[in-house]
């Protein structure tokens, strides 16, 4: 299972984070910091969870406008961020088919609601389609959302939803980031994920619907420590993918900005940057993730083997499964491992060079290495990325940076001196030792190191 390469989505997953951030502030500016129905929908749209639509109306002339422009039949639903329970309150009315029926609708929530809570505040009734199990839906009900623990931080949460949420209590727990194997293993830990593969007459559920679900409900919670809590319930399933039909989210102010709420350092998206070597090449530069398994075999076979050499010190054929974990699967807080990625325009990925700084143990001394594929040797890319990670490594306390490289890799030692290593040979070997201590060492804003 550590070794296990997960998949790749077919597109990269984009978020729109100062969407969210504005719909945040509203909550935050409430002193119960609750968000209503529309507005943690609108948080989620933004980063690409599937949500229902959903649209809130001010009195029942405009939810009959919103109900005819959407087709019946409809939901109406109580919108205030005082009645967090909707189903409790007699705030729902499902399958309404016409316009006599939204306004009597309208009027009989806004009624139980005022019994319920005299003192909510009421922004109006939302109104969204009903989804219909013979239009396709399987019937099953999922429940997933996120926690703020005190100790772990976010806590992920996959199960059974619906009104029986809380009596079978069939769920599971992840702490985020999440991969797309994390999100399936966290699936699979649930008593309903044997529906979800297809059980009789239900058909199979779109799994890789739902690990993007996961992991963009893992990506918000990443970026935002202001979310307390977190609830897609239902979650229904139409023609195999989910659809988050009601939705609630808590806020408060976070004392830890993002990402140290996390237990477990995610990837560090701060580390990007489009850039242009020395030779004119345009490049992204990146950290390395678990997914690029495959693109690193790539560059493997496209190295001579006398590259091969001069990076492993010994004449391998093939990077092993235990290898591919190693490089590829890192711990961000203990290593920093950047990517060149061809820019060129491209259609498809591909890793022009590698380069990484791992840290000893006290977090003052490091090792580097440096591999760049041979079509692109000699054009500015080993130095584009070693010169990124020390940048990094400074900004992370790292004192002294060094490297064993061999005496005939000739390219590797001139690109030493020209950043500013020492080099000096190793006793009793003809090995090299290159040194730099990043005390002495400056950067300008672009991350290059500033020459006198």
């Amino acid at each position: 299972m550590l070794k296990e390469i997960p998949k790749r989505f077919r597109e990269d997953l984009t978020f729109d984070e100062e969407r969210a951030r504005r719909v945040l502030q509203r909550g935050l500016a409430r002193p119960h910091g609750m968000l209503t129905e529309v507005e943690s929908k609108e948080l989620m749209e933004a980063y690409g969870l599937p949500i229902t639509v959903t649209r809130l109306a001010h009195h029942e002339d405009h939810a009959v406008v919103l109900a005819r422009d959407m087709g019946f039949p409809v939901v109406l639903k109580i919108c205030s961020p005082d009645i967090v329970h909707k189903t409790e309150a007699g705030g729902i009315v499902l399958d309404v088919q016409n316009e006599d029926q939204v306004r009597a609708a309208y009027r009989t929530i806004l009624e139980r609601a005022r019994v319920y809570k005299p003192d909510a505040e009421i922004h109006g009734v939302s109104v969204q389609p009903m989804l219909r199990t013979a239009q396709g839906a399987t019937g099953v009900e999922l429940i997933v959302g996120a926690k703020r623990d005190d100790h772990f931080g976010p806590v992920i949460l996959f199960g059974m939803g619906g009104i029986l949420a809380e009596l079978l209590k069939d769920r599971s727990l992840a702490l985020p980031p999440l991969n797309r194997s994390l999100a399936h293993r966290l699936m699979e830990d649930t008593k309903v994920y044997k529906v979800l593969r297809g059980y009789r007459n239900l058909p199979p559920a779109d799994m890789a619907s739902l690990e993007e679900l996961l992991i963009r409900l893992s990506q918000l919670v990443t970026d935002f420590p202001e979310i307390v809590e977190l609830d897609m319930n239902p979650v229904i399933l139409q023609h195999g993918r989910p659809w988050a039909v009601d939705a609630r989210v808590l806020v408060r102010p976070s004392s830890v900005p993002s990402p140290m709420h996390l237990i477990i350092s995610p990837y560090p998206a701060r580390y990007e940057k489009h850039a242009v070597t020395t030779t004119a090449l345009p490049v992204f530069v990146r950290p390395i993730k678990p997914e690029d398994a495959p693109l690193l075999v790539d560059l493997f076979h496209v190295l001579s083997p006398t590259s091969i050499y001069f990076r492993f010190f010994s004449p391998i054929k093939e990077l092993s499964e235990d290898m591919l974990a190693r490089f590829t699967q890192i711990d961000y807080d203990r290593e920093i491992a950047l990517v060149a990625v061809d820019a060129s325009g491209t259609a498809q990925e591909k890793l022009l060079g590698v380069a990484r700084v791992i840290s000893d143990p006290d977090g003052k001394k490091a090792e580097f290495a440096v591999l760049v594929g041979d079509l692109w040797q000699g054009k500015g890319i080993g130095a584009l990325l070693l010169e990124n990670c020390l940048h990094i490594a400074k900004e992370r306390g790292i004192e002294t940076v060094w490297g064993t490289v061999l005496r005939e890799n000739t390219q590797m030692l001139a690109l030493g001196r020209k950043l500013g290593f020492s080099v000096c040979r190793v006793p009793e070997s003809t090995d090299c030792e290159l040194t730099i201590d990043l005390r002495a060492v400056t950067f300008d804003e672009a991350g290059r190191i500033q020459r006198s």
